[in-house]
């Protein structure tokens, strides 16, 4: 059986075929939506996918109720996190809305995860001189790698602690972090040092 009147259109289709005392029904579908997800710093980030798997830069998401429409320089949906998270049905179209197909989207809670590393040579940790402390860090954004500058108002507060118990605190604000750049910050020792935390 040939559907000439389909040619070139996209869209789901039902055709019924009736002769002989039988009938048969088919469910036709020509074309359609997919997506590519990602995390971002502000929520979740999805690309809509045309069945040729290129990015539909006018395209629109539907998730409970809710429209978001695409940036159009990259073709991105931003969503933000949500407090219940988990799968759910999501329904992707063009912004004509000509075409719509369902799909599924992994819908992230907004979790952050700051990890540091420190190095203090023992060398250096002598009674009145000064040792210098280096850092570095990372920031992970749900299950995505982020950068450590998008923190704002970041602080480093060090703690040296003496063998007789005594406790001296700094806090040092950090303008300059980055996952690339090793940080480093000089202090005193104090006599009798027992522990440093940071």
């Amino acid at each position: 059986f040939r559907f000439p009147e389909l040619q070139g259109k996209r869209g789901a289709w039902i055709v019924e075929i009736i002769g002989g005392g039988r009938s048969s029904r088919a469910l036709l579908r020509r074309g359609g939506f997919s997506l590519l997800q990602s995390n971002g710093p502000g929520g979740d980030l999805i690309q809509v996918l045309d069945e040729n798997a290129r990015i539909v830069t006018n395209a629109v998401a539907w998730l409970d109720g809710r429209k978001w429409e695409a940036d159009p320089k990259d073709g991105r949906i931003q969503i933000p996190f949500t407090a219940t998270p988990g799968r759910r049905p999501i329904v992707l179209s063009d912004a004509d809305g000509r075409l719509a197909s369902l799909a599924e989207f992994e819908h992230h809670a907004e979790t952050y995860e700051l990890e540091a590393q420190f190095h203090l040579d023992r060398e250096h940790c002598v009674a009145g001189v000064e040792a210098v402390l280096a850092m570095r860090s990372s920031l992970r954004i749900g299950n995505q790698a982020a950068t450590p500058e998008l923190l704002a108002e970041a602080r480093l507060t060090l703690t040296t602690t003496t063998l007789d118990g005594v406790s001296s605190s700094t806090e040092v604000p950090l303008t300059t972090l980055s996952a690339a750049r090793v940080l480093t910050h000089a202090f005193r020792i104090p006599e009798r040092l027992g522990r440093v935390t940071a």
